[in-house]
């Protein structure tokens, strides 16, 4: 299934680099060839992909989505956002500009520049069914964008976090696996050899400008190195690096930040006015108040596999409890026996085969019982 590829928004070109167009992909549903005076509106749903902010892209989606789209008559939307590059001096980027994206597709989309692209497709969108799935960080999204979303926006109606990413105060994310003993913290085992080439490829990943590209540039001797220990030229290979390392809050909101929420050590001389900086940024991250309450917030289905080596599945068992104590409806799945991207979407594994249709009916019928009017 081929999408249709629209820019959202264009970063300004600078001194040093080209102006940055960041696009989103729109899968939309088999349509009716008879003519029709207005446009039919379909109901809209939002993916965002999985990668850390650090890796992948808009077309890094498993295939049930769009099938799900199809079959039930929603447009598919998928959008880009620009990759972390770390550090700490100068305009780099951090986890805030990755859901700045976000909320400018979202704002795009729903503002009407998307009607008047599909307008002589005879499509528009249906502003009252909007709903959000997210997978691994994309999960994160899912339940910041809500309580983040303009006044003037429509608000979205039904929400969707597969393995998803919940918790950055969790000393998963900034405890390194040598350091500790905690069975949800075991080692992931990496070679001396694949950590050797992640770090080189972590000071290259501190040093880049913007990009939207998981891909990262090598020279001939990175290349062979990575070919001995049968990595690949994308930058999802360092989420496990950062995993085992405990950078994971260091790459996504920049170096320094663990201490931000008492976890780590700060060996930076500038961590602490960085961090002071980005404290309103990275509250929605961290803070205690992440979760609003239910006027504010749509019902979350929660979906996890209990085996998860990337992101704890207590993540979403803790975004459970918050969002029950909000008073929003929610709903959680344990998949027994899965690793992180257990549906294909990041390359873990082949793809689900059908094994889990069952459950992308009920995540159809989840978003389809928020549209219902009440």
């Amino acid at each position: 299934m081929s999408p249709l590829t629209y820019a959202f928004k264009t970063i300004p070109s600078s001194s040093s680099t080209p102006a940055l167009p960041i696009n989103l992909d729109v899968y939309l549903p088999p349509l009716s060839s008879s003519s029709s005076a207005h446009p039919v509106a379909l109901p809209i749903l939002f993916a965002f992909h999985p990668g850390g902010f650090i890796s992948y892209g808009r077309d890094h989606l498993p295939p049930w989505v769009a099938e799900l789209g199809a079959k039930e008559g929603w447009v598919v939307v998928s959008p880009d956002y620009r990759l972390l590059i770390g550090g700490m001096e100068g305009e780099k980027l951090d986890a805030g500009d990755c859901l700045e994206d976000c909320l400018d597709a979202y704002e795009w989309v729903v503002g009407g520049s998307l009607d008047k692209e599909l307008e002589e497709k005879g499509v528009r969108v249906d502003k009252e069914k909007i709903a959000v799935v997210g997978f691994s960080i994309g999960g994160l999204l899912t339940q910041l964008l809500p309580s983040l979303l303009s006044l003037h926006l429509p608000p979205i109606k039904s929400a969707v976090s597969l393995y998803g990413v919940s918790r950055l105060t969790h000393p998963f994310y900034s405890t390194p696996r040598s350091s500790s003993s905690s069975d949800e913290l075991k080692s992931l085992n990496l070679s001396d050899e694949f950590s050797t080439v992640c770090s080189t490829l972590f000071d290259k990943l501190w040093s880049q400008t913007e990009t939207i590209s998981g891909e990262l540039d090598y020279t001939p001797e990175q290349k062979r190195e990575l070919e001995k220990v049968g990595a690949e030229g994308y930058r999802g290979m360092l989420w496990d690096y950062a995993v085992e390392h405990g950078l994971v809050l260091d790459v996504l909101l920049g170096k320094g930040v663990r201490s931000f929420v008492g976890q780590g050590k700060n060996d930076s001389p500038s961590s602490q006015q960085h961090i002071a900086a980005l404290t309103a940024r990275i509250q929605p991250f961290v803070g205690p108040n992440s979760i609003t309450p239910s006027n504010a917030h749509p019902p979350t289905f929660l979906i996890h596999g209990d085996s998860d080596t990337l992101v704890p599945f207590s993540d979403s068992i803790w975004s459970l409890g918050k969002l029950a104590e909000a008073g929003v409806r929610c709903k959680y799945v344990s998949v027994p026996g899965v690793d992180h991207g257990f549906d294909g979407a990041v390359g873990l594994v082949g793809g689900e085969g059908g094994r889990y249709d069952g459950l992308w009916r009920e995540v159809g019928e989840w978003i389809g019982e928020g549209w219902k009017k009440e």
